[in-house]
């Protein structure tokens, strides 16, 4: 089964990962968001628990982070190896082993795009090993290895790849991102900051930088970054996404009331907000009734 989407790791690790979507879809998704949410919040009220309306936040926070692409990788299938009709003169062999390494490469680019990453990775080496040409299988298998969590491999890929593409934004972004999840920040960030240096309008490069900068605790300096990828009132609700999942509540009731001051459109903001004033109204009512919190 496809893994969830890789863009964040949430807080507790036992809630959905965060996905980011689209900005002009938000209101289209925050219909069937809101009423998941207030579905929790209204059972959540009947049960005195305030860990359902934590829940029903993250699954927010997971649905509804408003950043400009679909994921923090700039990674896409490649063009499989030389589709040109084989030259005149080759031999039987050796077009026997493109076609058989084509074929390879293609049900490989499917099963990733399935979450099948163990049989895509098998598949690509299988092509490599027996046409080493015309696909970039560095990058590629880079992206798998790191998904399987394979770091040395993914490492050593992405450095063979970074070798034969330094100018490319997309593979420093990508590497950087791979950096951001082994906890690597301080690479990450320098990652980061070559993919813009290459390409200063690579949205993906630069909310991957204001995470890491957030990540780091550097909140100033992550929100500017994110003011450069989606604008000021956005900037202000990512913060406060990231805020609420990161459990620090009062910060991230400002930066979402900073949000709808700005732009009083933003949805996403106002529900967060409703979500959040629940929170210590059930843990009163929680404090007051605690036999009902015993475990039986």
């Amino acid at each position: 089964m496809p893994r969830p989407n890789r863009c964040t790791g949430s807080k507790p690790r036992r809630y959905p990962v965060a996905t980011w979507v689209v900005p002009k879809s938000e209101r289209a998704k925050l219909r069937v968001l809101v009423e998941m949410l207030a579905v929790a919040i209204r059972f959540s009220s009947a049960t005195r628990s305030t860990t359902m309306i934590r829940a029903a936040l993250i699954i927010l926070i997971a649905t509804s982070l408003l950043l400009p692409m679909p994921g923090c990788q700039s990674w896409n299938p490649l063009p499989s190896a030389d589709d040109s009709p084989d030259k005149a003169g080759a031999s039987s062999d050796k077009t026997s082993g493109s076609q058989a390494a084509k074929a390879c490469i293609v049900t490989a680019q499917e099963l990733h795009q399935e979450g099948h990453y163990v049989e895509a990775a098998k598949l690509l080496e299988k092509a490599r090993s027996e046409q080493p040409n015309g696909y970039d299988y560095a990058r590629h298998l880079a992206v798998l290895y790191d998904e399987l969590g394979m770091t040395n491999e993914a490492e050593n890929e992405f450095r063979t790849a970074l070798a034969n593409h330094p100018k490319d934004a997309d593979l420093q972004n990508d590497f950087g991102y791979y950096c951001f999840r082994i906890g690597d920040d301080a690479r990450a960030e320098q990652q980061f900051r070559k993919a813009l240096e290459l390409n200063p309008k690579h949205q993906h490069a630069q909310t991957n930088l204001a995470r890491t900068l957030f990540r780091q605790n550097r909140l100033e300096e992550a929100h500017a970054a994110f003011v450069q990828a989606v604008g000021p009132a956005i900037a202000h609700q990512n913060m406060g996404v990231l805020l609420a999942q990161a459990g620090r509540d009062d910060q991230a009731r400002m930066a979402f009331e900073d949000a709808l001051q700005l732009d009083p459109n933003l949805d996403t903001s106002r529900e967060f907000l409703a979500g959040l004033d629940h929170l210590p109204q059930l843990a009163a009512q929680q404090r007051s009734q605690p036999q009902r919190n015993l475990s039986r």
